[in-house]
């Protein structure tokens, strides 16, 4: 079975939002999204970051965003999303998209690649397993403005 990994096309947003859609509605995200929000984050993505897709046997089955920021170290890579249908999970896909991402990133001289996860999804013990460092000395917050 053929597996390519190439850059999004506005074509593809569609069915990138459907994969976004229906895997952060599972555990342990449990994220209900709406078409018209999910599209306009996908869009704007696609817009302001490196978007790329994973096709297996001509079926999308995955994709992955990031994009660049500067922080005190310097450039640094930051993976937005990486998501894998189910249906194509558990077959090393996933860490395909993240090595297309790392390839990219080499060429703009990154030396660091960062992500937020949740520490309860598979993904989580993947990117340990990958080398990923949590930082001790940063959480993530948020706070309802009233």
């Amino acid at each position: 079975m053929k597996v390519e990994i190439r850059k999004a096309r506005k074509k593809d947003l569609k069915k990138i939002d459907e994969i976004f859609r229906v895997e952060y509605l599972k555990w342990p995200y449990n994220e209900k999204w709406s078409k018209k929000l999910s599209f306009a984050k996908i869009k704007k993505y696609f817009d302001k970051s490196f978007m790329f897709i994973l096709n297996v046997g001509g079926e999308m089955a995955g994709f992955i965003i990031g994009h660049i920021d500067l922080w005190d170290r310097g450039k640094v890579g930051y993976m937005d999303e990486v998501v894998v249908s189910q249906k194509f999970q558990g077959k090393n896909y996933g860490k395909m998209l993240m090595n297309h991402l790392n390839k990219h990133f080499k060429k703009y001289n990154i030396k660091n690649l960062d992500l937020i996860t949740n520490p309860k999804s598979k993904a989580y013990k993947i990117y340990k397993k990958m080398g990923f460092k949590e930082l001790k000395d940063f959480t993530y917050m948020t706070k309802k403005i009233k």
